[in-house]
């Protein structure tokens, strides 16, 4: 009977386990459950902000490109409209000619010469009609200046003296040594 009865209370503290491990068994699948639901919940959201965000992350991409676009682009029509402002910036400096400063003057011809190019690739006709003149016109600018410079810093020749240069030159080469000599010295007086 004492096994009998430790049998029994052996039965009824397994039955007592047996239900503790249902209930636990219940509320770990009842816990299962919520996790579960929550997740698919959590998913459900992910998904909805995924579909929210990839179009607005396409249109920055394609608004970023566009800005891109829009930056080359004010890039070169800024280097464009330095050639159409290069005639009023320089009609002043060109028209005045190259004075005392002929590097500078040289530079901004170039600066001039590099628009006419420009202007004959385009179909812009009275901007490169103008800018040719221009141009033309510091080129003719230049050529005075050099005159102006050759003159004042030549010694003219008379008719007598040129001939007589030109006479020694032609001698023949007994008197080269001579002729030398008075080349040198006319040479020095010119």
């Amino acid at each position: 009977m004492i096994q009998l009865r430790s049998s029994h209370s052996k039965i009824e503290q397994e039955k007592h386990r047996l239900a503790s491990l249902k209930d636990i068994l219940t509320r770990a699948n009842a816990l299962t459950s919520g996790m579960v639901s929550t997740l698919n919940h959590f998913e459900e959201k992910l998904q909805t902000v995924d579909e929210l965000i990839t179009p607005v992350h396409q249109e920055t991409n394609e608004l970023h490109l566009l800005s891109t676009r829009v930056d080359e682009s004010l890039i070169f029509v800024d280097s464009v409209l330095h050639y159409y402002d290069i005639f009023n910036q320089l009609a002043p400096i060109i028209s005045s000619g190259p004075g005392g400063n002929l590097s500078d003057y040289l530079a901004e011809l170039n600066r001039l010469e590099d628009a006419v190019k420009y202007f004959k690739s385009v179909t812009a006709v009275k901007e490169r009609e103008r800018v040719v003149q221009l141009y033309e016109k510091g080129q003719e600018q230049l050529v005075e200046e050099s005159d102006k410079l050759i003159k004042r810093y030549a010694n003219p020749l008379s008719a007598n003296e040129l001939i007589d240069l030109c006479k020694s030159t032609s001698q023949t080469p007994s008197h080269a040594q001579g002729t030398k000599q008075k080349k040198g010295s006319d040479l020095k007086r010119i």
